[in-house]
């Protein structure tokens, strides 16, 4: 399996310079369990309004994930997501 690095998303539309990320991980094959331990390496990294996902890896062939990432801008928490399924 090939890791494959979660892209960058701008926090800008939101309200500026993100804080407190955190990034979670659900297989929403396996009833949205909790799984950041198994597919998420490393931490997630800030640079200006630019947020920056861990290494996404170790997926199942034919599930799918929610990732999730939370963070605080403009004195507001906020949680963008995205969807992966793993093809191959």
């Amino acid at each position: 399996r090939e890791p494959a690095a979660a892209g960058p998303a701008r926090a800008a539309p939101w309200g500026g310079t993100p804080s407190g990320v955190a990034v979670v991980a659900k297989d929403k094959s396996a009833n949205y369990a909790v799984v950041t331990g198994t597919v998420l390496s490393g931490s997630a990294s800030v640079n200006g309004d630019v947020i920056t996902c861990p290494v996404l890896g170790s997926l199942v062939r034919g599930h799918s994930y929610r990732i999730e990432v939370f963070f605080v801008s403009g004195g507001q928490i906020l949680e963008p997501y995205f969807n992966v399924k793993c093809e191959q």
